[in-house]
């Protein structure tokens, strides 16, 4: 479930990025004059996402490692006998 919520999250919150860095959305912020919140708010997002990828990252190595691991040490258990 876990895996799937990244999936989609990920993906979302570059879209969401992708729309606050746009240069009409920054002039809309500035001129309606809620460019700190919109400064806030992207560099959370960035903060955000940069967990999520570290998150996702670790998943991938923590499920190499029980993949790959055992069987190497199995293996290598094998080759001694």
């Amino acid at each position: 479930m876990e895996a799937v919520a990244s999936i989609v999250l990920s993906p979302a919150l570059q879209v969401i990025f992708d729309r606050l860095a746009s240069p009409a959305i920054e002039k809309l912020a500035d001129i309606w004059g809620v460019k700190d919140n919109f400064h806030s708010l992207r560099d959370a997002l960035m903060r955000t996402q940069a967990i999520l990828q570290e998150a996702e990252e670790q998943q991938i190595v923590g499920s190499l490692k029980a993949n790959i691991v055992p069987n190497w040490r199995n293996q290598k258990v094998s080759h001694a006998l």
